[in-house]
C-alpha cells in the first residue's frame, strides 16, 4: 500500500519503539516522557502543522484542540528564526527504534550498501525483501 514517508508521524520529547510485528495502530511501545514510563492517563501537546492537524482530525486519532495557531507557515517561522538565531544545529537523538523484526544482518547489511550507492531505488512506500537482493 502506498503511505507517503511524509505521513509517518515521528516524535521528539519522548522515546518509544516501533514494533513492525504488530499490527498497524499497536506498534508504538515502551513509550517514555523524561525518562519515565509514559502514564497512559497524561496529556502531552503536540505540535504539528495544520495540514497534519487537519488530517489527525479527521482520523479521530487526536482528540484535542488547538492550542496556539499563526497566519505564517512553517517555511516563513524557519526564515524568521535563522534572521534572528543565525544557524539552526539539527541533532540526532536516536530517540525511537524498531523492534519486533527478525533479518539477516548480512543481508540487511548488502541492502544498505545497495541502496547507498545508488544500485537499487525503491519508491518510498515499498519496503526491499530477499527476492529484491537476488542478481546482486
Amino acid at each position: 500500500e502506498e503511505y507517503p514517508g511524509y505521513l509517518y508521524d515521528m516524535f521528539a520529547g519522548v522515546d518509544y519503539e516501533v514494533n513492525v510485528s504488530k499490527p498497524i495502530g499497536s506498534r508504538i511501545e515502551n513509550v517514555m516522557f523524561k525518562g519515565k514510563p509514559l502514564d497512559p492517563n497524561q496529556t502531552l501537546t503536540l505540535g504539528v502543522n495544520n495540514y497534519r492537524y487537519s488530517g489527525l482530525k479527521a482520523a479521530k486519532i487526536i482528540s484535542g484542540k488547538r492550542n496556539w495557531e499563526s497566519s505564517n507557515s512553517i517555511r516563513d517561522m524557519i526564515v524568521s528564526y535563522l534572521e534572528e538565531e543565525g544557524t539552526i544545529s539539527p541533532e540526532v537523538d536516536n530517540n525511537w527504534k524498531l523492534t519486533g523484526y527478525s533479518w539477516d544482518e548480512e543481508l540487511r547489511a548488502k541492502a544498505c550498501e545497495l541502496v547507498n550507492n545508488g544500485t537499487i531505488e525503491t519508491p518510498y512506500y515499498k519496503s526491499l525483501t530477499e527476492a529484491d537482493l537476488l542478481n546482486y
